[in-house]
């Protein structure tokens, strides 16, 4: 007699069990559904607000003329290779003590050519002071450098981008 009510009560402990087990697979299941739609409405919130600020950084580091430093350093990168020197001096932050002549000067001793760049990526640092992380190659005479992820500095005067003078200092 205690054997078939030992075998009872497991019997109908199992059924409660395999009853519980359903139920929990079945939960499981709905928690999993929801998490995948909560996961996938997340990465599209984070895309969203990613996309908003990178909007934002680029319109915060434009110019009055809707110019980043990238797009500057670009402008006076194709300037030096054609030798543009008033283009050049407009886009340079140029010290009060050198004027367009002393300019040339130095603009023409210098025997750098650069065959190759290309914009990595900028900081903003501040509303009127930027980094731009240029790889190039230059020749100097008949020898070849190149150089990666090298810093140039922009500067923001009177609302314009302009190339720090001295830049990679």
């Amino acid at each position: 007699m205690l054997q078939k009510i030992l075998l009872t009560l497991l019997t109908i402990a199992f059924i409660i069990l395999g009853y519980s087990f359903h139920n929990l697979r079945e939960i499981n299941g709905n928690l999993m559904l929801r998490m995948e739609q909560l996961e996938s409405i997340l990465k599209n919130q984070v895309a969203e607000c990613k996309q908003l600020n990178e909007g934002l950084y680029l319109s915060s580091s434009k110019d009055k003329y809707g110019k980043t430093p990238v797009d500057v350093l670009d402008e006076y990168l194709q300037a030096e290779r054609q030798r543009d020197y008033w283009l050049m001096y407009q886009l340079t932050q140029v010290p009060d003590d050198i004027s367009y002549e002393q300019f040339i000067h130095e603009m023409k001793r210098d025997n750098s050519f650069v065959e190759h760049y290309d914009i990595e990526d900028f900081l903003l640092y501040s509303k009127d002071r930027a980094t731009v992380f240029l790889s190039y190659k230059i020749r100097i005479d008949n020898k070849v450098t190149s150089f990666d992820w090298e810093p140039w500095s922009c500067i923001k005067e009177n609302g314009i981008w302009k190339i720090r003078w001295l830049p990679r200092q």
